[in-house]
């Protein structure tokens, strides 16, 4: 009979289920090996970060990433631009060289960090495979940057509206498909682009042509964040950023910028200033990054 109420009686079944319940609390409460035998910390940063695989072949690879989204590897470093196969309408976006065992990574315009083992690419002939089958994004024309991933790098992240920081790569690493949110933007704001620090100084030039050159030092180095003012706008916004050294005499931006002799302290400043328009020979050239000068 006790066996038919119980199932036929929904509340009766509950009873018994709550009756078993504080039975097994009072029978464990103070029982010693109830308790987590082992310790539980908090992760070090980059503590997942894939380690290298020393059983496979290390060789340099080629990866290209076309408008429309679609990845492929190339074996070498150096290739002819040629080589490079797109489908019917499409063409280069980014062009990164690393080797088979690293990581590449990718910072969308929303702020967001993905990463991507050199393996999970597909090489070989045909156009490659598209990006968003890959990694959690729907959106791959939101790509602004991708790099070779390198736990001990260290790069600049900066926005449309002239905000940026420094973050150690180890902060950029995504244990998930979905990737990691790293930029808090402001409102209309969007990434622009990342930077890997070469230099102890930065070169920020406006859409109005105005640079400006700072140290570094001057910039916080952040896991994560809203940034701080690189440049300050009224109406323009962020163009380019460049990564120069102080100690180089005939570096990039002297030889392709400026005229021998001329001082290029008369650009150099402190961060969030306005800048200094561009020499009226650099103007007429109508470039819209640094590397177009080259």
């Amino acid at each position: 009979q006790v066996l038919e109420d119980l199932l036929e009686h929904q509340g009766i079944q509950w009873k018994k289920v709550k009756n078993e319940l504080m039975d097994l609390k009072q029978k464990f409460s103070n029982y010693r090996a109830s308790e987590r035998l082992t310790s539980v910390k908090p992760e070090k940063e980059g503590y997942r970060i894939v380690s290298q695989d020393k059983t496979k072949e290390n060789f340099p690879v080629t990866i290209v990433l076309s408008e429309n989204g679609w990845i492929r590897s190339y074996k070498g470093h150096s290739l002819d631009v040629n080589l490079f196969k797109f489908r019917d309408g499409d063409r280069k976006k980014f062009v990164s060289e690393l080797m088979s065992s690293q990581q590449l990574g990718f910072i969308t315009s929303e702020g967001r960090s993905f990463n991507l083992s050199v393996d999970q690419i597909k090489k070989g002939k045909g156009y490659g495979e598209p990006l968003n089958l890959i990694i959690g994004t729907d959106n791959v024309s939101s790509i602004v940057s991708i790099f070779p991933f390198n736990v001990e790098g260290r790069g600049l992240i900066y926005s449309k509206k002239g905000f940026g920081f420094c973050i150690n790569f180890s902060a950029l690493q995504a244990s998930t498909k979905t990737g990691k949110q790293i930029f808090e933007l402001k409102k209309d704001d969007e990434v622009i682009g990342l930077r890997e620090l070469t230099g102890d100084r930065i070169a920020i030039l406006s859409t109005s042509y105005k640079m400006l050159i700072f140290s570094v030092q001057e910039l916080p180095i952040l896991k994560k964040g809203k940034g701080v003012r690189l440049q300050r706008y009224k109406d323009d916004a962020l163009l380019d950023v460049m990564l120069i050294s102080s100690y180089e005499k005939d570096g990039f931006l002297k030889k392709k910028m400026f005229s021998r002799g001329e001082d290029i302290s008369h650009w150099s400043g402190k961060r969030a200033q306005v800048g200094r328009i561009l020499p009226k020979r650099l103007l007429r050239r109508k470039f819209t990054k640094f590397e177009d000068l080259q």
